[in-house]
């Protein structure tokens, strides 16, 4: 039993092999979650709900990027993004607690598959008896900006520029359509004054 261990943990495709298992499974668990059907898909879908709540889909995305990760590092030799992965994770917790949370105040906790599951309610529950809900709400909604901003490698500073630049064609777009819905008002309103019958003023 040990050498078959040993031959496997030895084996030079098991980075490859594991990969594509965790690749294989991101896709029917992201099945199930559409189709919870049949006896593997309803069962699993219906775990990841009740485990998730309504983020049960980051489990498909979880193991899909950590099955890509395997196969890619494999093929070229690199270090992992530790920070990255690490940002990604703290990401998926404050978005748990902050679902959790969320789910607390419209009422619908207590139901299956609402908020952040089982893992979002507990997560929540621990931390909410240690700070209180508000500093935990506030607490949990810093982690996820600056975790967001650490997995997705994007400078706060670009983003700001993009938000700026979709504000700025945001904001002239409207008022290119309120000058439009201006003129066609004033076009209608010279149509009836040339429509409108002439009164006839009569001489006393």
């Amino acid at each position: 039993m040990r050498s078959v261990l040993r031959a496997v943990m030895t084996w030079s495709h098991l980075d490859d092999a594991v990969g594509l298992l965790l690749v294989g499974f991101s896709i029917v668990a992201l099945l199930a979650l559409f189709q919870p059907e049949g006896s593997i898909a309803g069962p699993l879908g219906g775990a990841l709900v009740r485990l998730l709540g309504w983020l049960a889909a980051l489990v498909p995305i979880w193991m899909g990027i950590l099955g890509m990760l395997l196969i890619s590092h494999h093929v070229e030799q690199r270090p992992w993004p530790r920070a990255r992965l690490g940002a990604g994770l703290v990401f998926t917790l404050s978005g748990l607690i902050l679902a959790a949370l969320e789910a607390n105040r419209r009422g619908v906790a207590q139901l299956d598959g609402t908020g952040g599951g089982i893992v979002g309610r507990m997560l929540a529950d621990s931390v909410a008896s240690w700070i209180g809900t508000a500093s935990t709400t506030i607490l949990a909604c810093i982690a996820l900006v600056i975790a967001g901003f650490i997995t997705t490698a994007v400078p706060p500073r670009q983003l700001w520029r993009a938000f700026t630049l979709v504000a700025q064609s945001t904001g002239r777009a409207a008022g290119a359509t309120f000058a439009l819905i201006r003129a066609r008002a004033r076009l209608q309103s010279f149509r009836s004054t040339l429509t409108r019958p002439n009164r006839r003023i009569g001489c006393g």
